[in-house]
């Protein structure tokens, strides 16, 4: 199963800041379906500069998103699907406003193979040298520190990686040459 999606010209945001949230229009839902094949990757990354142009997110922002987004629908696609192709990768996201003029984006990933919780793996020890490190952990490891709240559930037969990411927060600072 293949999807095609159509990507108009949005555009152009000229201005310094952001409107307030008051002053935003946008769906409150918007879904990228994919399937569990890396070359649909950039395809994420259009959608994630898309919201991003629509929110009128800073750039860093959008990249923090870009960045924790594609680790982790890149392990769902690597892994979540063992010697199967064209399986569901879903993302969702919702912008939340609320009155006290907090901005958050939850971003919800489903997909229905092997059952596997990433916030339980180990936190990878971050002042080794690298080839000292084991393999893996990584990717989880800067979705955390990139969103304000991770979690996992299992809804029936799907995996459900919920991240929410709070506009102010901005990832919390971590040294990018210890990763």
């Amino acid at each position: 199963m293949q999807f095609k999606i159509l990507f108009l010209p949005l555009p152009i945001i000229k201005t310094a800041t952001r409107a307030p949230a008051s002053q935003i229009s946008w769906d409150m839902q918007k879904i990228l379906l994919l399937t569990n094949d890396i070359a649909q990757v950039p395809m994420l990354a259009r959608w994630v500069e898309e919201l991003g142009q629509e929110l009128q997110l800073p750039l860093d922002v959008v990249f923090q998103l870009n960045l924790a987004l594609e680790e982790a629908v890149v392990n769902v696609m690597n892994y979540a699907y063992p010697g199967e192709k064209g399986k569901p990768v879903t993302v969702t996201a919702e912008f939340i406003a609320s009155k006290g003029g907090e901005e958050r984006i939850l971003f919800v990933l489903t997909d229905e193979g092997v059952p596997f919780d990433p916030t339980l793996a180990a936190e990878p020890d971050v002042t080794l040298p690298a080839e000292q490190r084991s393999i893996g952990g990584l990717g989880i490891f800067l979705v955390q520190r990139l969103m304000e709240n991770v979690t996992y559930e299992r809804k029936g037969r799907q995996n459900v990686l919920s991240m929410l990411y709070c506009v102010h927060h901005r990832g919390e600072a971590f040294v990018t040459e210890n990763i």
